[in-house]
């Protein structure tokens, strides 16, 4: 008897399930119940192959660099640092609004980026760093949906990485450049379209020294319900400690190399 309410039970399934899957093959099935659907197939189809041994984080990896432009210079880091010597200032300067450090000299990488050939090579450098960034795994999210560049730090350059990414660029303002009772992010942002609510953003900027600009960045972005893990520099300035602040955030900086040790 129970035998037979079992199966009875299984056919009734197997009946519902296959009367699914044609509403869902002749597009008779809402919207919603498809993506549903869809849905659980792909993550049943995860499961099988994280089963086989496949490593799925690796092929997201893979697939999120293979459209991205880049060099392939022999050693990045050391054609970095090359090219950045050209940009030294070589005078003793102080950096820093509210603790300031001394520093045996300036990279005006900044500067140099208002020359448009000069930006559009660092940001060659930082596209080919990130996708190798990516295939290494440091980065903690390699799919993006906007670029972020603080509005005070290097705007250029984050304009010139945003094109070869095919990624809108956000500036970001530290300070409100209009008041309403609308929480607007384009209060602290300028932008052409505003970025859907819980898409990822990543920063890019010249450098980080004490972290002051990316951290407001970073608050702004969450405060209107967007992601961010990652921030993206050409140099790292170790005087000072930005990259533990920003970890204090969740957020990992990628830097292509370290400067002032």
């Amino acid at each position: 008897m129970i035998e037979e309410y079992i199966n009875r039970a299984i056919l009734i399934l197997l009946a519902i399930s296959t009367l699914v899957q044609i509403l869902n093959w002749m597009g008779f099935l809402p919207s919603k119940f498809r993506k549903l659907l869809k849905l659980n197939q792909a993550e049943d189809t995860i499961e099988v192959l994280k089963d086989m041994g496949i490593d799925i984080d690796r092929y997201k990896r893979f697939n999120s660099i293979v459209e991205l432009p880049v060099d392939y210079p022999k050693d990045i880091k050391k054609e970095t640092e090359s090219k950045l010597k050209e940009l030294e200032l070589g005078i003793k300067v102080s950096v820093g609004k509210h603790r300031s450090t001394k520093l045996n000299y300036y990279i005006d990488l900044i500067g140099h980026s208002c020359e448009p050939k000069c930006a559009e090579l660092y940001a060659r450098l930082l596209c080919t760093y990130w996708s190798q960034s990516i295939r290494d795994g440091i980065v903690k999210s390699p799919t993006v949906d906007f670029i972020v560049t603080p509005k005070e730090g290097s705007p250029i350059l984050g304009y010139e990485f945003s094109k070869l990414l095919e990624k809108p660029l956000v500036l970001h303002e530290r300070e409100e450049r209009f008041f309403c009772n609308r929480n607007d992010m384009r209060k602290n942002f300028d932008c052409a379209q505003k970025p859907s609510e819980g898409s990822c953003a990543l920063i890019v900027d010249d450098s980080t020294t004490g972290g002051r600009m990316v951290i407001s960045a970073i608050k702004d972005l969450r405060k209107y319900g967007y992601c961010v893990t990652d921030c993206l520099v050409v140099f790292e300035p170790q005087e000072k400690d930005a990259r533990q602040k920003l970890a204090a955030e969740g957020v990992n900086l990628v830097s292509i190399v370290k400067t002032h040790i």
